[in-house]
Protein backbone atom coordinates (compact mmCIF):
# COMPACT_ATOMS: atom_id res chain seq x y z
CA UNK A 1 0.00 0.00 0.00
CA UNK A 2 1.68 3.18 -1.17
CA UNK A 3 0.22 6.63 -1.47
CA UNK A 4 1.78 9.53 -3.27
CA UNK A 5 3.07 12.16 -0.90
CA UNK A 6 0.98 14.98 -2.27
CA UNK A 7 0.10 18.17 -0.55
CA UNK A 8 -2.23 21.06 -1.28
CA UNK A 9 -1.09 23.61 -3.83
CA UNK A 10 -1.14 26.81 -1.84
CA UNK A 11 0.01 30.06 -3.40
CA UNK A 12 3.26 31.65 -2.30
CA UNK A 13 3.17 33.33 1.05
CA UNK A 14 4.63 33.23 4.51
CA UNK A 15 3.53 32.29 8.00
CA UNK A 16 5.04 34.15 10.92
CA UNK A 17 5.93 32.55 14.24
CA UNK A 18 3.19 34.30 16.21
CA UNK A 19 0.60 32.99 13.76
CA UNK A 20 1.86 29.44 14.24
CA UNK A 21 1.84 29.80 18.00
CA UNK A 22 -1.87 30.63 18.27
CA UNK A 23 -4.14 27.71 17.33
CA UNK A 24 -1.78 26.82 14.48
CA UNK A 25 -3.83 24.13 12.78
CA UNK A 26 -6.97 26.23 12.32
CA UNK A 27 -4.97 29.27 11.23
CA UNK A 28 -3.02 27.27 8.67
CA UNK A 29 -6.26 25.77 7.34
CA UNK A 30 -7.68 29.27 6.83
CA UNK A 31 -4.54 30.31 4.97
CA UNK A 32 -4.81 27.19 2.80
CA UNK A 33 -8.41 28.01 1.90
CA UNK A 34 -7.40 31.61 1.15
CA UNK A 35 -4.49 30.41 -1.05
CA UNK A 36 -2.03 32.25 1.21
CA UNK A 37 -0.23 29.30 2.76
CA UNK A 38 3.19 29.07 1.13
CA UNK A 39 5.71 26.22 1.31
CA UNK A 40 6.73 26.70 4.91
CA UNK A 41 3.13 26.87 6.02
CA UNK A 42 2.22 23.80 4.03
CA UNK A 43 5.03 21.75 5.54
CA UNK A 44 3.78 22.77 8.98
CA UNK A 45 0.17 21.92 8.05
CA UNK A 46 1.21 18.49 6.78
CA UNK A 47 3.09 17.81 10.02
CA UNK A 48 0.10 18.82 12.16
CA UNK A 49 -2.27 16.79 9.98
CA UNK A 50 -0.08 13.68 10.30
CA UNK A 51 0.12 14.19 14.08
CA UNK A 52 -3.66 14.17 14.46
CA UNK A 53 -4.18 11.47 11.83
CA UNK A 54 -1.66 9.15 13.52
CA UNK A 55 -3.15 9.76 16.96
CA UNK A 56 -6.61 9.03 15.59
CA UNK A 57 -5.94 5.84 13.67
CA UNK A 58 -3.16 4.09 15.58
CA UNK A 59 -5.69 2.47 17.99
CA UNK A 60 -7.95 1.17 15.24
CA UNK A 61 -8.14 -2.45 14.23
CA UNK A 62 -6.16 -3.35 11.07
CA UNK A 63 -9.49 -3.97 9.33
CA UNK A 64 -9.74 -0.18 8.92
CA UNK A 65 -6.63 -0.22 6.70
CA UNK A 66 -6.24 -1.32 3.07
CA UNK A 67 -4.75 -4.79 3.12
CA UNK A 68 -5.19 -4.91 6.92
CA UNK A 69 -1.75 -3.28 7.26
CA UNK A 70 -1.25 -1.08 10.32
CA UNK A 71 2.50 -0.59 10.49
CA UNK A 72 4.02 2.84 11.18
CA UNK A 73 5.00 3.15 7.52
CA UNK A 74 1.46 2.24 6.46
CA UNK A 75 -0.03 4.88 8.77
CA UNK A 76 2.30 7.59 7.44
CA UNK A 77 1.63 6.59 3.83
CA UNK A 78 -2.12 6.52 4.41
CA UNK A 79 -1.89 9.87 6.21
CA UNK A 80 -0.35 11.48 3.12
CA UNK A 81 -3.16 10.00 1.06
CA UNK A 82 -5.69 11.43 3.48
CA UNK A 83 -4.04 14.85 3.29
CA UNK A 84 -4.34 14.89 -0.50
CA UNK A 85 -7.96 13.75 -0.21
CA UNK A 86 -8.80 16.41 2.39
CA UNK A 87 -7.30 19.12 0.17
CA UNK A 88 -8.71 18.11 -3.19
CA UNK A 89 -11.69 15.73 -3.12
CA UNK A 90 -15.21 17.15 -2.62
CA UNK A 91 -16.90 15.08 0.07
CA UNK A 92 -18.93 17.34 2.32
CA UNK A 93 -21.65 19.44 0.69
CA UNK A 94 -19.52 19.75 -2.44
CA UNK A 95 -16.35 20.82 -0.62
CA UNK A 96 -13.11 19.11 0.34
CA UNK A 97 -12.74 18.25 4.02
CA UNK A 98 -10.23 21.05 4.73
CA UNK A 99 -12.43 23.69 3.07
CA UNK A 100 -15.57 22.42 4.78
CA UNK A 101 -13.81 22.50 8.15
CA UNK A 102 -13.37 26.25 7.72
CA UNK A 103 -16.71 27.16 6.13
CA UNK A 104 -19.04 25.01 8.25
CA UNK A 105 -20.04 25.85 11.84
CA UNK A 106 -18.11 22.86 13.18
CA UNK A 107 -15.01 22.57 15.37
CA UNK A 108 -12.30 21.71 12.78
CA UNK A 109 -10.27 19.13 14.71
CA UNK A 110 -13.20 16.94 15.86
CA UNK A 111 -14.80 17.16 12.43
CA UNK A 112 -11.60 16.20 10.60
CA UNK A 113 -10.27 13.57 13.01
CA UNK A 114 -12.08 12.76 16.23
CA UNK A 115 -15.83 12.57 15.71
CA UNK A 116 -17.49 9.19 15.24
CA UNK A 117 -18.10 10.07 11.58
CA UNK A 118 -15.08 12.33 11.12
CA UNK A 119 -13.50 12.99 7.75
CA UNK A 120 -10.70 10.60 8.74
CA UNK A 121 -13.12 7.76 9.44
CA UNK A 122 -14.99 8.47 6.19
CA UNK A 123 -11.68 8.32 4.32
CA UNK A 124 -10.68 5.04 5.98
CA UNK A 125 -14.07 3.53 5.22
CA UNK A 126 -13.64 4.30 1.53
CA UNK A 127 -10.30 2.47 1.39
CA UNK A 128 -10.79 -0.19 4.05
CA UNK A 129 -10.76 -3.95 3.66
CA UNK A 130 -13.83 -6.03 2.78
CA UNK A 131 -14.78 -7.12 6.32
CA UNK A 132 -15.26 -3.52 7.44
CA UNK A 133 -17.67 -2.83 4.58
CA UNK A 134 -19.59 -5.97 5.50
CA UNK A 135 -19.78 -4.81 9.11
CA UNK A 136 -21.07 -1.38 8.05
CA UNK A 137 -23.90 -2.98 6.09
CA UNK A 138 -24.86 -5.11 9.09
CA UNK A 139 -24.71 -2.06 11.37
CA UNK A 140 -27.16 -0.20 9.11
CA UNK A 141 -29.55 -3.15 9.08
CA UNK A 142 -29.41 -3.55 12.86
CA UNK A 143 -30.09 0.15 13.28
CA UNK A 144 -33.28 -0.17 11.23
CA UNK A 145 -34.45 -3.25 13.15
CA UNK A 146 -33.90 -1.58 16.55
CA UNK A 147 -36.18 1.36 15.77
CA UNK A 148 -39.30 -0.58 16.78
CA UNK A 149 -39.81 -3.47 19.17
CA UNK A 150 -36.78 -2.76 21.38
CA UNK A 151 -36.10 -0.33 24.23
CA UNK A 152 -33.05 1.98 24.40
CA UNK A 153 -31.58 2.38 27.87
CA UNK A 154 -28.42 3.80 29.46
CA UNK A 155 -25.61 4.59 27.05
CA UNK A 156 -22.29 2.77 26.88
CA UNK A 157 -19.45 5.08 25.71
CA UNK A 158 -22.05 7.30 24.04
CA UNK A 159 -23.92 4.44 22.32
CA UNK A 160 -27.33 3.31 23.63
CA UNK A 161 -27.77 -0.21 24.91
CA UNK A 162 -30.87 -2.11 23.81
CA UNK A 163 -33.23 -4.29 25.83
CA UNK A 164 -36.22 -6.48 25.11
CA UNK A 165 -39.45 -4.69 26.10
CA UNK A 166 -40.61 -7.57 28.33
CA UNK A 167 -37.45 -7.56 30.46
CA UNK A 168 -37.66 -6.64 34.13
CA UNK A 169 -35.84 -3.65 35.59
CA UNK A 170 -33.31 -6.04 37.13
CA UNK A 171 -32.49 -7.59 33.75
CA UNK A 172 -32.22 -4.17 32.10
CA UNK A 173 -29.68 -3.13 34.73
CA UNK A 174 -27.38 -6.10 34.11
CA UNK A 175 -23.95 -5.49 32.66
CA UNK A 176 -23.25 -6.99 29.26
CA UNK A 177 -20.79 -9.90 29.04
CA UNK A 178 -17.22 -8.64 29.20
CA UNK A 179 -16.39 -10.35 25.94
CA UNK A 180 -19.35 -10.81 23.60
CA UNK A 181 -17.05 -12.65 21.19
CA UNK A 182 -17.43 -15.69 23.44
CA UNK A 183 -21.22 -15.63 23.07
CA UNK A 184 -22.53 -18.09 20.49
CA UNK A 185 -26.12 -17.78 19.29
CA UNK A 186 -27.88 -20.23 16.99
CA UNK A 187 -29.44 -17.98 14.35
CA UNK A 188 -30.54 -20.75 12.00
CA UNK A 189 -33.68 -19.59 10.22
CA UNK A 190 -33.69 -16.24 12.00
CA UNK A 191 -33.31 -12.94 10.19
CA UNK A 192 -33.99 -9.29 10.96
CA UNK A 193 -35.76 -8.57 14.24
CA UNK A 194 -35.96 -12.27 15.10
CA UNK A 195 -32.16 -12.53 14.97
CA UNK A 196 -31.74 -9.42 17.14
CA UNK A 197 -34.21 -10.80 19.70
CA UNK A 198 -32.37 -14.13 19.77
CA UNK A 199 -29.05 -12.36 20.42
CA UNK A 200 -30.43 -10.26 23.27
CA UNK A 201 -32.13 -13.30 24.81
CA UNK A 202 -28.90 -15.28 24.70
CA UNK A 203 -26.92 -12.41 26.23
CA UNK A 204 -29.45 -11.92 29.02
CA UNK A 205 -28.40 -8.28 29.26
CA UNK A 206 -28.70 -5.11 27.15
CA UNK A 207 -26.22 -4.79 24.29
CA UNK A 208 -25.09 -1.93 22.06
CA UNK A 209 -25.76 -1.88 18.34
CA UNK A 210 -22.04 -2.56 17.74
CA UNK A 211 -22.11 -5.63 19.97
CA UNK A 212 -25.24 -6.99 18.26
CA UNK A 213 -23.67 -6.45 14.84
CA UNK A 214 -20.48 -8.23 15.90
CA UNK A 215 -22.44 -11.29 17.02
CA UNK A 216 -24.44 -11.28 13.78
CA UNK A 217 -21.24 -11.25 11.76
CA UNK A 218 -19.80 -14.14 13.72
CA UNK A 219 -22.92 -16.30 14.12
CA UNK A 220 -25.24 -15.20 11.37
CA UNK A 221 -23.86 -17.26 8.49
CA UNK A 222 -23.39 -14.06 6.49
CA UNK A 223 -20.31 -15.29 4.66
CA UNK A 224 -18.04 -12.68 6.26
CA UNK A 225 -15.35 -13.19 8.91
CA UNK A 226 -15.67 -11.78 12.41
CA UNK A 227 -14.17 -8.32 12.94
CA UNK A 228 -12.10 -8.29 16.12
CA UNK A 229 -11.23 -4.84 17.40
CA UNK A 230 -8.10 -3.96 19.31
CA UNK A 231 -8.50 -4.28 23.09
CA UNK A 232 -6.50 -1.06 23.55
CA UNK A 233 -9.46 0.89 22.20
CA UNK A 234 -11.36 0.56 25.48
CA UNK A 235 -8.60 2.34 27.40
CA UNK A 236 -8.04 5.02 24.78
CA UNK A 237 -9.17 8.62 25.43
CA UNK A 238 -10.20 8.70 21.79
CA UNK A 239 -13.61 7.12 21.02
CA UNK A 240 -13.04 3.40 20.46
CA UNK A 241 -13.27 1.72 17.08
CA UNK A 242 -16.60 0.03 17.75
CA UNK A 243 -18.20 3.42 18.35
CA UNK A 244 -16.86 4.95 15.15
CA UNK A 245 -19.31 3.29 12.79
CA UNK A 246 -21.98 5.96 12.85
CA UNK A 247 -23.50 7.50 9.73
CA UNK A 248 -22.33 10.97 8.72
CA UNK A 249 -25.92 12.22 8.64
CA UNK A 250 -25.89 12.53 12.45
CA UNK A 251 -23.16 15.16 12.35
CA UNK A 252 -24.68 16.87 9.33
CA UNK A 253 -28.15 16.89 10.90
CA UNK A 254 -26.91 18.49 14.11
CA UNK A 255 -24.92 21.10 12.16
CA UNK A 256 -28.00 22.01 10.11
CA UNK A 257 -30.11 22.25 13.26
CA UNK A 258 -27.51 24.45 14.94
CA UNK A 259 -27.48 26.74 11.90
CA UNK A 260 -31.19 27.43 12.43
CA UNK A 261 -30.64 28.72 15.97
CA UNK A 262 -30.56 32.45 16.52
CA UNK A 263 -27.83 34.08 18.63
CA UNK A 264 -30.47 34.47 21.35
CA UNK A 265 -31.27 30.73 21.20
CA UNK A 266 -27.58 29.88 21.59
CA UNK A 267 -27.22 32.35 24.46
CA UNK A 268 -30.20 30.71 26.19
CA UNK A 269 -28.78 27.19 25.94
CA UNK A 270 -25.40 28.37 27.19
CA UNK A 271 -26.98 30.33 30.06
CA UNK A 272 -28.99 27.26 31.06
CA UNK A 273 -25.74 25.31 31.43
CA UNK A 274 -25.94 22.83 28.56
CA UNK A 275 -22.19 23.20 28.00
CA UNK A 276 -21.39 22.09 31.57
CA UNK A 277 -21.61 18.33 31.83
CA UNK A 278 -22.89 16.93 35.12
CA UNK A 279 -24.08 20.31 36.44
CA UNK A 280 -27.74 21.11 37.22
CA UNK A 281 -29.55 23.44 34.85
CA UNK A 282 -29.59 27.11 35.79
CA UNK A 283 -33.13 28.13 36.93
CA UNK A 284 -35.09 30.25 34.48
CA UNK A 285 -35.44 33.24 36.87
CA UNK A 286 -31.63 33.38 36.96
CA UNK A 287 -31.51 33.08 33.16
CA UNK A 288 -33.97 35.97 32.88
CA UNK A 289 -31.80 38.12 35.15
CA UNK A 290 -28.70 37.21 33.15
CA UNK A 291 -30.08 37.65 29.62
CA UNK A 292 -32.83 40.20 30.19
CA UNK A 293 -35.52 41.12 27.61
CA UNK A 294 -37.88 38.21 28.38
CA UNK A 295 -39.54 36.84 31.48
CA UNK A 296 -38.52 33.54 33.06
CA UNK A 297 -41.63 31.86 31.62
CA UNK A 298 -40.91 33.17 28.12
CA UNK A 299 -37.37 31.79 28.30
CA UNK A 300 -38.79 28.44 29.44
CA UNK A 301 -41.18 28.28 26.48
CA UNK A 302 -38.40 29.28 24.09
CA UNK A 303 -36.16 26.47 25.36
CA UNK A 304 -39.05 24.02 25.07
CA UNK A 305 -39.56 24.93 21.39
CA UNK A 306 -35.83 24.54 20.70
CA UNK A 307 -35.68 21.09 22.29
CA UNK A 308 -38.86 19.96 20.54
CA UNK A 309 -37.38 20.96 17.20
CA UNK A 310 -34.18 19.11 18.05
CA UNK A 311 -36.12 15.94 18.88
CA UNK A 312 -38.10 16.22 15.63
CA UNK A 313 -34.94 16.38 13.53
CA UNK A 314 -32.85 13.73 15.29
CA UNK A 315 -33.51 10.00 15.25
CA UNK A 316 -33.93 8.79 18.87
CA UNK A 317 -31.34 6.09 18.17
CA UNK A 318 -28.78 8.84 17.46
CA UNK A 319 -29.80 11.10 20.34
CA UNK A 320 -26.78 10.47 22.65
CA UNK A 321 -24.30 11.15 19.85
CA UNK A 322 -26.31 14.10 18.54
CA UNK A 323 -26.41 15.74 21.97
CA UNK A 324 -22.62 15.42 22.21
CA UNK A 325 -22.22 17.15 18.83
CA UNK A 326 -24.64 19.91 19.86
CA UNK A 327 -22.73 20.58 23.07
CA UNK A 328 -19.49 20.82 21.10
CA UNK A 329 -21.08 23.40 18.81
CA UNK A 330 -22.42 25.36 21.79
CA UNK A 331 -18.88 25.51 23.16
CA UNK A 332 -17.96 27.29 19.91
Amino acid sequence: MKWADRGGRGARGSVDGADLARRPFERLLKRLVQSRLGRRGERRLVDLHLHHFRRRVRVLDPVFFPGNERSDDAIVSLGHGAYADFVQEPEFEGESAFHHAIHAPLPPLPFLYYWRASATICFLRKHASGPLHARLNVMRNVRIHLRTGFDPIAACRGEPRWALPEWSAQTRARAAPLDTRSLHVDLTGRRGKAAVRAILSAAGAPLTRSEIAGILLRCGCLGTPDVVFDARDAASPIPDADDLLSATEVRAGVAKFFATLTPEDVALLRARGYTRAGCPRVPFPEVARQLGRLSAESWRLKERRILELFRERIDPVDAPVAVTHLIELLHG
